[in-house]
């Protein structure tokens, strides 16, 4: 499925449109919209990197690990479901 594209308008001061201009060239980058779209992808890793390891840190925090039952891993099934949790659906 193919995401719609829309059209945003960005202000930039002109330092900041040389440098995007000297980035698109060494980057390969064949416009500011792929540069752009890029930053943003990468934007977005580090934002799930940042939330996986806040909640390492907190299962971590919550004291020694116990084994899972059965009932443990239904459950995340069940909230996985019930959360709609899907890469393709997150990635659009």
């Amino acid at each position: 499925m193919a995401s719609k594209i829309i059209t945003m308008n960005v202000s930039l001061p002109s330092g900041y449109r040389d440098f995007v201009k000297y980035r698109m060239e060494q980057g390969g980058f064949c416009n500011a919209s792929e540069y752009i779209r890029h930053l943003i992808r990468e934007d977005h890793k580090r934002a799930d990197t940042e939330e996986l390891e806040e909640l390492l840190k907190e299962g971590f925090k919550s004291g020694p690990a116990t084994p899972m039952t059965k009932e443990d891993i239904e459950g995340i099934r069940r909230r996985m479901r019930a959360s709609g949790t899907s890469r393709r659906r997150k990635s659009a």
